[in-house]
Formats: structure tokens, C-alpha cells, sequence
């Protein structure tokens, strides 16, 4: 079992490819990576192999899946926005270790680190 810190954002898209869209790393003429996600919660670079997006009602029942202590999802549930329809997981490993996120207006709201396991 592999655990990580999983750091949990709620927004709403209304389509899974305008949620893929905004969380979609994009390069530069420099090769610099960039991703309106990682804008918005103030981080300079995520490392997109430790990034999912998760849209629509399944959403529940597949951070359940990652969750080391399921019953999390009662409170990320109460936390999020009631217009929610898509998740953005943020594995706390590799380059994404440390992060640290801006209190600036954003397009997602931060429902909080819970501890996170693959099974």
C-alpha cells in the first residue's frame, strides 16, 4: 500500500471537458509548463502525473476508493460548494510534496489534505 497526503478541490464546470480543459498542462515556447488550475490555487508548477480530475456523481464513490479512512467523505461532502460537479485530486507526492496554496480568489475551493492510500 502506497500512501500520500491527497490534497481534495471542488468546482463547478458543468462539462467533464471544460473541467479537463482548465486542469490540462499546457508549454510554452520555453518549454515551461503551465495549467490554470495550478494558477488559481497558487502553485507554480504541479507535476501532472500526480493530478486527476474527477467529474460528475462518481466522484464520491472514487475518492472513497483513495481515502485511508472513508468516512472523510462526510466531511468533504459538507465542505464543498452545493453547485460542485467536479474534484480535482492533488497527490502530495513526488514534486507535488510540500505544496503549500495561495489564498486567492480562485475558480475552486480547497476542501482540505486527508490521508490517502493505493490499494
Amino acid at each position: 500500500m502506497i500512501r500520500f497526503d491527497l490534497h481534495v478541490f471542488a468546482g463547478r464546470f458543468e462539462t467533464e471537458a471544460a473541467a479537463s480543459k482548465y486542469a490540462a498542462e499546457t508549454f510554452d515556447a520555453n518549454v515551461d509548463s503551465h495549467c490554470q488550475l495550478s494558477s488559481d490555487i497558487g502553485v507554480v508548477r504541479l507535476n501532472h502525473d500526480y493530478v486527476e480530475t474527477i467529474f460528475g456523481p462518481s466522484r464520491h464513490e472514487y475518492l472513497t476508493t483513495l481515502l485511508v479512512d472513508p468516512s472523510c467523505l462526510l466531511t468533504i461532502q459538507q465542505a464543498e460548494p452545493s453547485d460542485t460537479d467536479t474534484y480535482f485530486l492533488v497527490f502530495g507526492i513526488e514534486s507535488n510534496r510540500g505544496l503549500s496554496f495561495s489564498e486567492a480568489p480562485r475558480r475552486v475551493s480547497f476542501l482540505g489534505t486527508y490521508k490517502g492510500a493505493w490499494k
